[in-house]
């Protein structure tokens, strides 16, 4: 049985590594995790709204969709993100699959006294730590 979880570690340690292998991967464009990715925006903002929290101060909800069809055909359990709305930079982010295989983002944010906020996200490369593929997207309150 140990010989067993030892041939399945090595075997999915080779696997999970085989991509770097492939030449021409580098050169991919068409998937969010491709790092010369040509694409349209892979996300979109559902809603915004104002709100005071329990402190009573005020804040920002952004709600961003990364919508089932702008990921690839194997779906991670979480997506991983760095995010910036107007000046605040939110950092390192994550969220849990959807059932319909989208991932929806809950920014909240200081109200900074605008009607308009723009999202930055780029998609989080956990490899190198690095974030690649980086869109704006802006809405009014």
């Amino acid at each position: 049985m140990k010989h067993l979880f030892v041939l399945f570690f090595i075997l999915t340690l080779g696997f999970s590594s085989c991509l770097k292998k492939v030449e021409g991967v580098d050169d991919l464009t068409t998937n969010i995790y491709d790092t010369a990715y040509s694409g349209a925006s892979w996300f979109y903002i559902e809603e915004a709204y104002s709100f005071f929290n329990t402190l009573g101060q005020p804040r920002v909800m952004v709600l961003c969709i990364v919508p089932s069809n702008a990921t690839p055909g194997l779906k991670p359990t979480s997506f991983y993100t760095t995010a910036q709305v107007n000046a605040e930079d939110l950092g390192l982010i994550y969220a849990p699959k959807e059932n319909d295989g989208s991932y929806e983002f809950y920014l909240d944010v200081s109200d900074d006294g605008t009607d308009s906020y723009c999202v930055t996200m780029a998609v989080y490369n956990a490899e190198d730590s690095t974030s690649i593929n980086g869109f704006t997207e802006c809405v009014n309150l």
